[in-house]
């Protein structure tokens, strides 16, 4: 039974350190005469050019959450590169905080996704030289990933999308958020607990009747108290990276800078200061083209959670549309995914997938049936899933 095959997967721990490497990288890829500062990424053990090479990025909104968990597994059969880069780049930061003044508009410009991604390519062409790179993007994350694949398509084999973090889809076309089913009841929550709530609450408030749902949100609110976590309500200070990431995910919604989603008004508030800079002086910022999906030959995987309250999950239906070689999987799950990372079979799920071997998709794709992790409810206003 493949069950059994995954928690004999789970038992082969892999030890190693991650050896931490550094690159020089242009402070403004945009400038001609820029100075060079120095950004930092890891890779699990020693580096072999005979596996595929999967690249993660330390997202500073992902951080504030929680990172992605890579197992350990995946680690001794890929190379995993998880790139810190300028976001955490001590040089950069530093540069940032003690000028006199903040100028919001240079830091939009030296931490916005196009200088990210002109980073993740040279250290791709450090790394791999002329071969292709596979991209694991995870919630935030995963928007600068695909930012990154926009511009370098020809460069990228595989990305695998978990929970990607559009907020433009969901506003810019009318979806409806989630967490509009139970808003009334947790209007006593400040805005970053209602984003907290929202990003890691996986139930099912939506197919259940009203009894059925007020239970589940209360033992569901109890557990929040209770949990010992990450999220916007634990951060002692908003970094620069952080809001900036948070004006771009803001950004591209309509309008740019005004939101009712309750869920956002945390985020909103992290990017006023960008905002009210970009209001008294405009500056060139830097979205995602979705027609350039189009042009990708390679394969994305999307992955959300049915049930999650942050974004309207029929974002990834809209999403793999730009893709023509897409998969698209709805999980009975959150945006945070916790259930499916803690699933015996997920490093099994992301190996088949990172591999690309069509045997090992199948035998995964049957187990997340039989965990009953797969949502294929018909009267979920048509989520297809694309096989």
């Amino acid at each position: 039974m493949m069950l059994g095959i995954c928690l004999g997967l789970l038992l082969v721990l892999q030890t190693g350190m991650e050896n931490i490497f550094s690159i020089q990288v242009p402070l403004d890829h945009f400038n001609s005469g820029s100075r060079e500062i120095t950004i930092d990424y890891s890779i699990s053990g020693i580096f072999d050019s005979s596996k595929p090479t999967v690249f993660y990025l330390e997202d500073p909104v992902d951080s504030a959450f929680g990172y992605l968990g890579i197992p350990t597994e995946l680690k001794s059969q890929f190379n995993i590169v998880s790139i810190q880069g300028r976001y955490q780049s001590n040089e950069l930061i530093d540069f940032l905080e003690n000028r006199n003044e903040s100028d919001w508009e240079l830091n939009y410009i030296l931490l916005n996704q196009r200088q990210v991604s002109e980073d993740l390519e040279l250290i791709r062409r450090k790394l791999l030289g002329n071969e292709k790179v596979t991209l694991l993007g995870y919630s935030s994350s995963a928007t600068v990933l695909h930012y990154y694949l926009s511009l370098y398509p020809d460069q990228v084999s595989t990305m695998i999308s978990l929970s990607p973090m559009f907020f433009d889809v969901e506003g810019n076309l009318s979806f409806w958020n989630q967490f509009s089913f139970i808003e009334e009841k947790v209007e006593y929550l400040g805005a970053d607990q209602i984003a907290d709530f929202a990003y890691y609450s996986k139930e099912d408030f939506f197919n259940s009747s009203k009894s059925e749902k007020d239970s589940l949100l209360f033992s569901a609110l109890n557990q929040f108290k209770t949990d010992k976590r990450l999220g916007f309500s634990e951060l002692k200070f908003k970094s620069i990276p952080l809001r900036v990431r948070a004006f771009e995910l803001l950004y591209p919604t309509a309008p740019f800078s005004e939101t009712t989603s309750k869920t956002l008004k945390s985020f909103l508030r992290m990017a006023s200061p960008i905002f009210d800079t970009f209001k008294k002086k405009t500056f060139l910022v830097y979205g995602l083209n979705f027609d350039k999906g189009l042009e990708f030959e390679g394969k994305v995987v999307f992955i959300g959670g049915a049930f999650d309250l942050l974004l309207n999950p029929k974002i990834l239906d809209v999403m793999a549309e730009f893709y023509p070689n897409s998969t698209l999987l709805q999980l009975r799950d959150g945006h945070a995914l916790r259930t499916f990372q803690s699933w015996d079979c997920y490093s099994a799920f992301l190996e088949a997938f990172i591999s690309n071997r069509q045997a090992s998709k199948i035998r995964v794709y049957e187990d997340l049936k039989k965990a009953h992790l797969l949502y294929l409810k018909s009267d979920y206003n048509s989520v297809k899933v694309k096989n």
